[in-house]
C-alpha cells in the first residue's frame, strides 16, 4: 500500500523478547552463600525470607541422598522384609506340623 502525504508513516513490528535464563545450580549456589555470609559474618535478622531458604536448604539437602547410600538402604530394606518371611513361615510352619494344631482341629469338627 502505497502511503502519500503528510500522515504519520507505520512503523514496522520488531520481536522484542528479552530471554530470561534460570540456572538452578547458580541459584543455589548463591542461596548457600547468602547463608554463609549472614552465618560467618554479621548477625542474622530473624527475616520471614530467610528463614524460608533456611527451611528449603534444609529440606532439599535432606532428600537428596547419594546412589551408593540409597541403594545401601533399598538392599538392607529387602534383606529385612526376606528375613521377616523367613521367620513368619517357620512359625507358620512349625504351627502346621505340631499336633496341638491337629488336637484344636478335631475339636472344632464335633
Amino acid at each position: 500500500m502505497l502511503n502519500f502525504g503528510w500522515g504519520p508513516k507505520h512503523k514496522q513490528r520488531t520481536f522484542d523478547y528479552v530471554p530470561r535464563y534460570y540456572d538452578p545450580v547458580k541459584e543455589e549456589l548463591n542461596e548457600r552463600l547468602k547463608m554463609l555470609e549472614e552465618k560467618y559474618g554479621e548477625k542474622p535478622d530473624l527475616d520471614a525470607e530467610k528463614m524460608k531458604m533456611r527451611i528449603k536448604a534444609g529440606l532439599r539437602s535432606r532428600g537428596s541422598l547419594d546412589f551408593a547410600s540409597r541403594k545401601s538402604a533399598e538392599k538392607n530394606a529387602a534383606l529385612k522384609r526376606l528375613m521377616i518371611i523367613i521367620v513368619l513361615v517357620c512359625i507358620f510352619m512349625v504351627i502346621m506340623l505340631s499336633d496341638k494344631f491337629e488336637k484344636m482341629i478335631s475339636l472344632m469338627d464335633k
